[in-house]
């Protein structure tokens, strides 16, 4: 499994060649387009199934996206660590807010 600057470094990379669809979405001065991730990211960095992680995004408690490409949405990359913190294990797995 890939560490988790190299999943961010992949993002990056793709990020910068994929198609983009403007929309409103979540409106956080924290959003840094660099650090979005699409589904299949936030399966590599929970270590789940890309199906599994398509179910946690629908939970009511999911963070919220924060901008949508041609594919589907994206969410801020401290936000899914954030809720992961939470609820995938705790700090001693996630580290420290």
């Amino acid at each position: 499994m890939a560490s988790l600057p190299e999943i961010e470094e992949m993002v990056r990379e793709r990020l910068d060649t994929s198609p983009r669809v403007s929309g409103d979405f979540m409106d956080t001065a924290d959003y840094d387009a660099t650090e979005a991730l699409r589904v299949v990211e936030i399966a590599e960095i929970l270590g789940v199934s890309k199906q599994r992680a398509d179910q946690l995004r629908r939970e009511p408690d999911f963070p919220t996206p924060v901008d949508r490409w041609a594919r589907g949405h994206l969410w801020a990359a401290s936000d899914v660590r954030r809720w992961a913190r939470t609820h995938m294990g705790g700090a001693a797995r996630w580290g420290e807010r």
